[in-house]
């Protein structure tokens, strides 16, 4: 659908390496992969200890300061100085897709982007663990789409 996965490319290219020591650096910056079912407990002890609203409020939060930290990465490791939004959108669909987030549809609507999310992982996993919720949980992937 969109080529070679784009996470194997910056692999190849040497944007993203494993280390010898285990370590993994992406865009000069280390990284490390987590089950989904471990950011659903977070979401689960914020809710307990903190309320629905906080906890909104706390991921939406989390999952901006990864995409501000991500750009600033990308416009030193990548050259971009200035970027169109349309290509900006579609640099994120495709690393969303070899990331392991799940589908996005992406849709331009006048200067704006409304994206639809339908079965993230983050969804299915909380659904196996803590059964069917009544109103979305994907507060840290809707502050990235923010």
């Amino acid at each position: 659908m969109f080529g070679e996965n784009i996470f194997l490319r910056l692999v190849k290219e040497g944007k993203i390496e494993f280390t010898n020591d285990g370590k993994i650096i992406a865009f000069n910056e280390h990284i490390f992969q987590l089950p989904v079912r471990v950011l659903n407990k977070l979401l689960i002890i914020l809710k307990e200890n903190f309320g629905k609203g906080k906890t909104r409020e706390i991921l939406k939060e989390l999952g901006k300061f990864q995409i501000r930290q991500a750009f600033q990465r990308y416009l030193k490791t990548m050259g971009w100085r200035e970027v169109p939004k349309d290509r900006i959108m579609e640099f994120a669909k495709r690393i969303t897709l070899s990331l392991g987030l799940g589908k996005y549809e992406i849709r331009k609507m006048n200067e704006t982007y409304r994206v639809s999310i339908n079965k993230t992982p983050f969804a299915e996993e909380f659904l196996l663990e803590y059964g069917k919720q009544e109103e979305p949980i994907d507060f840290y992937l809707a502050g990235c789409w923010e």
